[in-house]
């Protein structure tokens, strides 16, 4: 999910501050609390971990039924099967929608009704021990009221009579289920460390729409209803079951080819617009067969679901949300400004089919195994849409500028105790998307500065083999790593400790000596930050580029104190120019200090 209203009003601030911090301003301040880590009244841990599941959730079918589109109201019957884990089991402890908006008719299995208890968003149930391995299908029946939904699980668009669309005339219904808000319109363990396959039935009035995961299995009209019948044959976690409801334009873009299992694939690229606005979707979103086909390539691992949806939804949160195989995405995309691209919000949550779907992490804390993959892949994109070479890195850098800007002004000095991109520490999952330590900004950089480190070919080599290993499964940070460590052959714990496990990035300031009869060179740094036991001095490699006429000089500052000095021989004459990190390799806030002049005499 890339929430890109809040990320457009960040660029704004980069525009409107980058004048004076270049020139040395002073440094913005943006207040960031500390992680909620210890409750001194009870003395508890406040850290956040994965609940457990204790079955494996095997299969979900949920038939839904809203015929009456003037209310944000429902019927449905759901199915869950279940297979019993480590020992005999007794209780399934669920998540469901509260009492106030859910309505529970029934709980059974097998035609005989099973005891439940319903508080708040806990369903638990009782039934008969199941021995491990031994399988159970329960059914509910209930009705559910959305009616004051924000925008979590589902919510309900009401009709816009004065527009010149239908799709804006007509009510509209759909989900948001991240972080864990799909529990909010049906039962599931709403945690992504326990993946199931998923089917959903849905009738609707006559010529509305149902689109949901997975392949289209049914699709029948009768005089009173619309039946669609959406099938996921393999496994995916509950926070990715999407719905929408209401009617659009059907564009069927031209099929991505792919290679996947030593055949060749189409994979059906089919956009849901809203009426009216066809061309301008083709326009904006036109981009993605060859996104899918590119991505299929670079990762190894052709595009893994039976086909790729984008469904424009109004008055959405957010800029989309990756679904599998359906993703969601506000309309506002087909009106952006033109200095957008709209490629980046749509290579962002395709490459999430991969990395958050096929792929997904464990628990929150690991989120940037998601959000930092999705936002390296808008520069890997930009770089292959310019066309390689000088070009495409020049396209590749500008992308990642723009975050380690934001990071610059968010997250250059975080005080004590923030939470890192990696932390347990949050007080609730939506938190953990709005960190300073940002698993967007922060994780994309972090994925660059792995690929500069260890170079193209053992990076890919590692990429590759983690998707190739951990496909359809839950990871964590430490899976990634060991990846990367067999193919390449380095410790990267170190690096791992310092870039995920502690917040902020470095702030350098340097000055320059420069001696016009030796060509010698001395630069003077040091780091900024707060520096303290918890949180050490940075190491970090950063590369500086001298040049003069024709002649240019290329060396790296190693740094790993809180200061230093280094001397570097170029060749006499004038001051050669400077640019620091230069190719856009390092995570960090460089400043030159320049002396004051000394008064004439």
């Amino acid at each position: 999910m890339r929430a890109c209203s809040s990320f457009g009003i960040l660029l704004v601030l980069i525009g409107t501050c980058c004048a004076s911090l270049v020139a040395g301003g002073a440094q913005p301040h943006h207040e960031q609390k500390a992680a909620p880590s210890f409750d001194e009244a009870t003395g508890r841990d406040l850290a956040n971990y994965p609940p457990s599941p204790l079955f494996d959730h095997l299969h979900m079918k949920l038939e839904i039924t809203w015929l009456d589109p003037s209310k944000a109201t429902l019927e449905a019957v759901e199915t869950l099967t279940v297979r019993a884990t480590g020992k005999p089991r007794g209780k399934l402890i669920l998540n469901a929608p509260s009492p106030e908006h859910m309505k529970l008719a029934s709980v059974s299995s097998r035609d005989s009704k099973l005891p439940h208890a319903h508080e708040g968003e806990v369903l638990t149930v009782l039934i008969n021990p199941l021995a491990p391995g031994e399988e159970l299908t329960i059914e509910f029946r209930y009705s559910l009221d959305f009616s004051d939904s924000k925008g979590d699980g589902l919510s309900y668009h009401a009709a816009k009579p004065d527009s010149k669309s239908l799709t804006e005339q007509t009510p509209m219904v759909y989900s948001q289920g991240q972080a864990e808000l799909n529990r909010r319109w049906f039962i599931c363990h709403d945690f992504p460390n326990e993946r199931l396959t998923t089917e959903m039935i849905v009738h609707v009035p006559p010529e509305f729409q149902a689109i949901s995961n997975g392949s289209l299995e049914k699709h029948e009209t009768t005089a009173t209803e619309e039946l669609w019948h959406w099938k996921m044959h393999k496994p995916h976690v509950n926070y990715l079951v999407m719905l929408a409801m209401g009617k659009w334009s059907k564009l069927e873009l031209t099929p991505a080819k792919i290679h996947r299992d030593g055949l060749t694939v189409n994979i059906p690229c089919t956009v849901w617009a809203p009426v009216g606005s066809e061309e301008a979707a083709k326009k904006v979103l036109g981009s993605t067969p060859a996104m899918v086909e590119y991505f299929s390539t670079l990762f190894d691992e052709g595009y893994p679901w039976e086909k790729y949806d984008q469904v424009l939804v109004r008055d959405y949160g957010f800029g989309g949300m990756e679904n599998t195989t359906a993703t969601i995405i506000g309309d506002r995309i087909l009106h952006s400004r033109r200095d957008d691209d709209p490629d980046d919000l749509t290579s962002h949550e395709l490459a999430h089919q991969w990395f958050g779907d096929y792929l997904t992490c464990r628990s929150w804390e690991h989120i940037w195994l998601n959000e930092g993959w999705a936002t390296f892949a808008e520069a890997l994109w930009q770089d292959h849409k310019a066309g390689g070479g000088a070009a495409g890195r020049k396209a590749y850098n500008q992308t990642l500028e723009n975050y380690r800007d934001q990071q610059y002004l968010v997250n250059a000095d975080p005080p004590e105790g923030s939470p890192s991109v990696v932390d347990k520490r949050y007080s609730n999952a939506d938190s953990i998307f709005e960190k300073h330590d940002d698993p967007y900004a922060k994780g994309g950089w972090i994925l660059a500065m792995l690929r500069v480190k260890l170079g193209d070919n053992a990076f890919w080599n590692g990429v590759r083999a983690y998707i190739h290993r951990w496909r359809l499964g839950e990871v964590e940070t430490s899976d990634f790593r060991r990846e990367l460590e067999a193919a390449s052959g380095e410790s990267l714990e170190k690096f791992f400790n310092q870039w995920c496990y502690r917040p902020g990035i470095p702030i350098i300031e340097y000055s320059t000596e420069w001696d016009p009869k030796t060509g010698e060179l001395t630069i003077n740094w040091k780091q900024t930050q707060a520096i303290s036991a918890a949180r050490p001095a940075w190491e970090l490699d950063l590369p500086v580029h001298l040049s003069r006429g024709d002649a240019s000089w290329d060396f790296t500052i190693p740094i790993a104190s809180r200061s230093g000095s280094m001397k570097y021989a170029a060749s006499a004459g004038e001051k050669p120019e400077m640019t620091m990190d230069p190719d856009m390799q390092v995570l960090c806030s460089v400043r030159e200090i320049v002396p004051d002049a000394k008064p004439a005499p």
